[in-house]
């Protein structure tokens, strides 16, 4: 998740077409998007009138079924104006601006005083038109949104991520949201089973979250969560939500955080945390031991493993790039182009694969999930191919 100390509004060319407008599949050049076309109709627009807001959340359970999470939809009007440049180069207000009412970068009683659910932060002004629905959706392979989890609307203010334990055979669906101070466990139908934390009651005690980021699972259900906004820390919970351990404090040596964002755990049972603020990755064994630093990636916003337990895949979200390194830390490639249009990128905040090759992105600047699909004859090698957590039992 990225917050905004004030407006922002991003000048961006296009690759082509308009915003919101169906498009004719197209190969997208090299520079562009490394390995990967751009479907440019996934998903398809929820309204002609509005559009995404933050999108900070994807996890493909299949080709058929990809949950999507964001932060209420918004007016075009509010989103897209006309530059100066003759109307033809669009300035696009980053998504990341508008969010809950009562979330944390939202000055206290804006709820009461706006009557609005849906305003900017740190200004509390309402986004006139916005609505606080379709927080999370499944969006099958045609781009059809299938199921939206309205019910639970009311759980979420500033939702990070979402995923499935790839060790559990029910599939029960995790959501981790950042301004509620909370973890939801949820069954695939969408029935909610366990909630850890207090609803937007921040602490740092055993029973109490502080800007929860990710979550990452060991095979017999234990899990840790990288509890990064307000704490400085990585809690170990077992598989029925009772505490277990944590490390970690603030700072910038080894074995501290600053914003510790997300996570991830190899077969051996190290993790990879993207400390977010201090632009590396630190990694960890199962209790905590500091191992290694990669250090100088831009902003790491979520890590991932891949299936044969090789590579660790990284979203760079200040250079708009997807990074391949060894287990060791080296780098090996990289691709990604800033931008609002299709195939490129403005700030991925997640991202997931599915069983047919496919690569989904959760942008929070340009407030959009994308779908790619593997370039015709293209080297495996720089795909990113099946990824640990999405290897489902």
């Amino acid at each position: 998740m990225i917050r905004l100390t004030g407006p922002l509004l991003a000048t961006l060319v296009l690759v082509s077409g308009g915003l919101g407008l169906a498009q004719a599949p197209q190969p997208i050049p090299e520079y562009v998007s490394g390995p990967y076309n751009v479907d440019p109709d996934w998903p398809r627009p929820i309204s002609p009138d509005l559009t995404w807001g933050r999108t900070p959340a994807v996890f493909a359970e299949s080709p058929d079924r990809v949950f999507v999470m964001q932060s209420g939809l918004v007016p075009w009007t509010w989103k897209r104006t006309e530059s100066d440049i003759g109307g033809f180069v669009p300035q696009v207000r980053a998504a990341n601006i508008a969010t809950h009412c009562e979330a944390s970068q939202v000055p206290d009683g804006t709820c009461e005083k706006t009557g609005q659910l849906m305003v900017e932060q740190r200004t509390g002004s309402p986004v006139l038109g916005g609505r606080w629905d379709h927080v999370l959706m499944i969006v099958n392979a045609a781009g059809e949104i299938v199921e939206s989890w309205d019910q639970h609307n009311h759980l979420f203010t500033h939702p990070h991520s979402i995923a499935i334990n790839p060790y559990d055979p029910e599939r029960h669906v995790w959501v981790v949201d950042d301004d509620s101070e909370q973890i939801f466990k949820f069954t695939r139908g969408g029935r909610l089973v366990m909630t850890i934390g207090e609803f937007r009651v921040p602490g740092s005690d055993r029973t109490h979250l502080g800007g929860p980021s990710g979550i990452t699972w060991l095979p017999n259900g234990d899990f840790y969560v990288t509890d990064g906004y307000k704490n400085s820390r990585v809690v170990k919970f077992a598989a029925d939500g009772t505490y277990l351990m944590e490390f970690g404090s603030r700072g910038t040596g080894p074995g501290q955080f600053r914003t510790p964002h997300g996570l991830a755990i190899d077969a051996r049972g190290r993790l990879y945390i993207a400390d977010r603020s201090n632009d590396r990755i630190q990694v960890f064994d199962a209790n905590g031991t500091f191992l290694q630093e990669w250090p100088n990636i831009g902003m790491p916003n979520y890590v991932a493993i891949s299936a044969d337990q090789q590579h660790a895949w990284v979203a760079d979200g200040r250079n708009n790039k997807i990074l391949k390194y060894d287990l060791a830390g080296n780098l090996l490639d990289a691709w990604g182009t800033f931008g609002f249009g299709p195939g490129q990128i403005w700030c991925v905040h997640s991202f997931s694969t599915d069983s047919a090759g496919n690569f989904y992105t959760a942008e929070v600047f340009s407030g959009r999930a994308q779908k790619f699909r593997p370039k015709p004859g293209v080297d495996p090698a720089r795909l990113v191919g099946p990824l640990l957590v999405n290897q489902l039992r």
